[in-house]
């Protein structure tokens, strides 16, 4: 890697520099400062003059001085070929765009990190950040990445394996909210699950099943929800054979002309622990009915009444734009 190769000629040459002046300090009984000038003026070329006496008739220190030219001009040209090549290659530009990416992503909390790329992992990416989402992208295959580059061209991602626990932590999966495994095989993603939930037993994991037989194996190694592709792919087109217009409906519900609708997510959380629906008055400020409330074993109560009463882990649900459900979900918050 260039950046190695740079590094060390760096560092022989700053070892030659070093024992270069500390020789002429031994030979000539020289100062360090005069010493680390004739050095200087040596590799440099420049040659000013010796500023130290007698290095005419000393030939332990012109010999010394031979050595220096051919040792350390041939490894200054070194450095500079070297960091030419640097830039041109645009490696430093690549360096300071990881590093300032770095500083992005330790900033994160509560973000999600998207493990895979390709047309899949475009779609998932849109919605997240329709939803005001941070994201963090990590795969280690170039092409798919691109695809998604040309998406969201200021997201943050890592062009590394993403089943490394190393690449995952510098990814902030410790204090993120949520991952998403789309690798191309349910190995990878078994693993990449495992991985996950040990490093953040918190935190949500979503992940993508292509063989059925590996659904329950996904579940128990720490997936949250396994999504098969095929099935929701075959049902949709049942869907659309059997309910056109309710599958019609519901597109449109979400995705219609100059506006952006989501069935939304309210936490009901502590301040709100223990109230009615009806005296949060969510439809009376904000013109939408609360669809659903869901417990925390995961029972759903439809069209509830307003004398519901709510507890820390029910989730209410909405229909709404998306600035209008962060909206509630704040005035929830508030109690």
């Amino acid at each position: 890697m260039l950046e190695k190769r740079l590094a060390w000629t760096c560092f022989a040459l700053l070892v030659v520099l070093i024992t270069s002046t500390f020789g002429y300090m031994v030979l000539l009984d020289a100062t360090f400062a005069d010493s680390f000038y004739m050095v200087v003026i040596t590799l440099s070329t420049v040659g000013y003059g010796e500023v130290v006496p007698g290095i005419e008739q000393n030939d332990g220190a012109r010999l010394f001085t031979v050595l220096l030219i051919f040792t350390g001009m041939g490894l200054l040209l070194y450095v500079v070929s070297a960091f030419t090549a640097f830039l041109v290659e645009g490696e430093l530009t690549d360096i300071l765009r990881k590093r300032r990416m770095q500083r992005q992503v330790d900033a994160m909390s509560g973000h999600v990190i998207i493990c895979g790329s390709g047309a899949m992992c475009a779609f998932a990416l849109s919605e997240l950040t329709d939803s005001g989402c941070d994201v963090v992208i990590v795969d280690d295959d170039e092409e798919r990445l691109a695809l998604l580059h040309g998406h969201e061209v200021d997201l943050p991602f890592f062009k590394e394996d993403p089943t490394n626990d190393e690449v995952l932590l510098r990814a902030g999966i410790e204090r993120a909210s949520g991952l998403l495994a789309n690798l191309t095989n349910d190995k990878d993603n078994l693993f990449l699950t495992f991985t996950a939930r040990q490093l953040n037993p918190d935190i949500r994991i979503i992940a993508r099943g292509l063989e059925k037989h590996l659904e329950e194996r996904l579940s128990r190694a720490g997936a949250d929800s396994v999504v098969m592709p095929s099935k929701i792919g075959a049902l949709r087109m049942v869907s659309e054979l059997l309910r056109p217009k309710v599958v019609d409906f519901l597109d449109r519900m979400l995705r219609p002309a100059g506006a952006d609708w989501r069935f939304g997510e309210v936490p009901v959380g502590e301040a709100a622990n223990g109230r009615t629906l009806g005296s949060l008055g969510i439809p009376g400020r904000f013109g939408m009915p609360v669809l659903a409330v869901i417990d925390e074993a995961g029972e759903v109560t439809y069209h509830p009444k307003e004398d519901t009463t709510l507890s820390t882990e029910d989730k209410l649900v909405v229909l709404a734009e998306m600035a209008q459900v962060r909206e509630i979900q704040e005035w929830v918050a508030k109690g």
